[in-house]
């Protein structure tokens, strides 16, 4: 799986990439890697509803914001990215298997509505591939 994250950051231009994997007795995600970053920036479970990431895990919606410093109905957990955030919740016939987002800090090229469709298609093999596992 990390050497699967590796083309996907490099895919994006840089930037951050946490996945995250659904427990289901626990009801909760966990971080499983990160690409492009330090993990002890991130919590290491995460519940349905709590931050960007398990918002987007319990709406079952895709979030994207071009540019936070722009967009004032951004998730306010998305501030500090301060630049462009996408993340994606990994699904299967209902059934979470996580999710994955994806972040650029300030100084950095925001990302476009291509890269979110980018981002989408990619997740969707990502997921395919956590379904065939």
């Amino acid at each position: 799986m990390k050497s699967a994250m590796v083309p996907v950051k490099d895919l994006f231009r840089g930037g951050s990439i946490p996945l995250f994997l659904w427990r289901g007795r626990e009801r909760c995600l966990f971080t499983l890697l990160v690409a492009g970053m330090s993990q002890e920036g991130l919590p290491s479970e995460v519940c349905l509803g709590e931050g960007v990431t398990g918002w987007v895990a319990a709406e079952k919606k895709p979030i994207f914001v071009a540019n936070y410093r722009e967009d004032h109905e951004a998730h306010p957990a998305c501030k500090p990215y301060e630049a462009s955030f996408m993340s994606c919740p990994l699904f299967v016939k209902d059934r979470l298997y996580g999710v994955v987002s994806v972040g650029k800090g300030k100084g950095e090229k925001v990302f476009s509505q291509e890269d979110f469709s980018l981002s989408e298609k990619v997740d969707y093999l990502l997921c395919c591939w956590l379904f065939l596992s």
